[in-house]
């Protein structure tokens, strides 16, 4: 009786004949650090600027007090310096939702940007409303200046423009932070990334 042959074993794969080489890992973007900390120093400065400016107004009394202090100058620093603090208030708690903002962009969470954005556009707004009250209180100071005794023949000159310019670059400090921001965060590259956040 003749036996049957033998299964063959099955053989075993080649080993490779390259080496294995790991694929390089992912670089994690350092760019949410960069603008995170930027936002947080403007918003920690904002905030102080912010208390700063109610302290200003309430101890601008005190020198308005003194002799020698003109009576116009004093009824128009009282009649701007509610407005006044209530826009440093204002500020300063914009100040604050940028700082939030700032640090949710470091820890990279998605409800950062959002929050990010409304500040932004509320800050521009503000700017455009702080700029239009510099402008008119330093308008109505300086046109009691020029009408006192002893103005120089170019004041009317200076004391138009200074208003304007005083507005100008406050709304240009104001608004660069902002403007960077819906800039930045509008990027479909950036909003790629953002959408992989926590």
């Amino acid at each position: 009786m003749s036996s049957l042959p033998a299964s063959q074993p099955a053989s075993a794969p080649a080993p490779p004949t390259q080496p294995y080489v790991m694929p390089p890992p992912l670089k994690r973007s350092v760019w949410p650090t960069v603008v995170g900390v930027m936002a947080i120093v403007w918003g920690v400065l904002g905030v102080l600027a912010g208390a700063g400016g109610i302290i200003g107004f309430l101890m601008s009394s005190r020198f308005q007090m003194m002799p020698g202090f003109p009576p116009e100058l004093t009824q128009v620093m009282a009649d701007f310096a509610p407005r006044m603090m209530m826009l440093a208030a204002g500020m300063g708690l914009l100040a604050a939702l940028g700082l939030l903002g700032g640090v949710g962009i470091v820890r990279r969470m998605h409800w950062s940007v959002t929050i990010t954005r409304g500040w932004a556009v509320l800050k521009l707004i503000a700017a455009l409303v702080e700029a239009f009250m510099t402008y008119s209180m330093q308008t109505k100071q300086l046109a009691v200046m020029q009408s006192g005794a002893g103005a120089p023949p170019m004041a009317g000159v200076i004391f138009t423009a200074m208003p304007v310019v005083a507005a100008a670059v406050g709304f240009a400090f104001a608004a660069a932070l902002p403007v960077f921001m819906l800039v930045w965060f509008g990027r479909s590259r950036i909003q790629n990334e953002v959408q992989t956040w926590a």
